[in-house]
């Protein structure tokens, strides 16, 4: 099990060993159990820097977490390999010890470590579908978005698309058949969205001619990508 806390925690928290995700690291707790710096778990040092600086200035609040922090630091860990094999690896850990991960912060509601907590959670999965306006065979689009699906049975999926013609108001009306939850929203912002989820993918219903954005940021986000060519 993966358990997060504060350096307070040191010690009054039982653990197998602990992780301190912090990209700077000064003096902390003694601990009776391993105790291993984790840098690849934490921002970057600019990052770091910037947080520091709006946060000395007075505009640090929650509002800046959500909507400036959280999303820089969403994309450095979902392009990072080193953070994405260290992220894989508290997964792989985490089922067979008691893992404390520990930063400096008190508050986990404004902390990097709420957003690891949430990386973690497997529950949820995210699927993009992008592709043609001219796309409109909602018989195939079915037969291949069950089969991308068929995997994820037991979680909560979320049907992400741009509200668009074609291929986005198939997905709208497969979300509401299907009992799936539908989220909206414009296309060069779903990439920033489905980072949230540990658990994502993206099918594409191209025409193997328009220019589709989606193969350049499934690379960038490290998300599954399947295409289908009609």
């Amino acid at each position: 099990m993966v358990k997060f806390g504060s350096f307070r925690d040191i010690g009054r928290v039982q653990c197998d060993e602990i992780w301190l995700i912090v990209r700077s690291l000064k003096a902390f707790p003694q601990a009776s159990v391993p105790v291993f710096h984790v840098p690849d778990l934490s921002p970057s040092w600019q990052l770091f820097t910037e947080f520091l600086n709006k946060k000395k200035s007075g505009q640090w609040n929650k509002e800046m977490f959500e909507n400036w922090y959280k999303p820089r630091f969403l994309r450095e860990m979902c392009s990072d390999e080193k953070s994405i094999a260290m992220l894989q690896r508290l997964k792989k850990e985490g089922k067979t010890k008691n893992i404390l991960c520990c930063c400096y912060c008190q508050d986990e509601s404004m902390c990097h470590r709420s957003i690891i907590r949430q990386l973690l959670d497997e529950s949820k999965f995210a699927l993009v579908v992008a592709g043609s306006r001219g796309f409109n065979d909602y018989e195939v689009f079915c037969k291949y978005t069950d089969y991308f699906l068929q995997n994820q049975s037991g979680k909560e999926i979320h049907i992400v698309s741009g509200g668009e013609q074609g291929v986005d108001a198939l997905a709208e009306q497969y979300a509401k058949e299907r009992g799936y939850t539908s989220v909206v929203m414009k296309a060069d912002c779903t990439f920033d969205y489905i980072i949230n989820y540990s658990k994502r993918g993206c099918l594409c219903f191209w025409d193997g001619q328009s220019k589709e954005t989606a193969f350049e940021l499934v690379k960038e986000y490290n998300t599954p990508l399947r295409v289908v060519k009609f």
